[in-house]
């Protein structure tokens, strides 16, 4: 659930989802377990999950550089 329906007891709400800024989490994939990314068949690529830790989206460059920097 993103977002937690009505209560009139809750005393209050905020963070990142009052926000619309929703996390995320990446997952390390070898390319040939998903449609090929490029022409080296045998790369790894990161990709953004869903709530079930599948990969939906290849990380973008920046993304990917945010993480091998961590």
């Amino acid at each position: 659930m993103l977002f937690l329906p009505p209560n009139s007891n809750r005393i209050a709400e905020g963070g990142l989802r009052t926000k619309g800024l929703l996390k995320f989490s990446y997952k390390k994939v070898r390319s040939e377990k998903l449609e090929v990314r490029s022409d080296d068949a045998n790369t790894d690529a990161w990709y953004i999950c869903d709530l079930d830790a599948n990969p939906v989206l290849p990380a973008s460059a920046e993304i990917e550089e945010k993480i091998l920097l961590e």
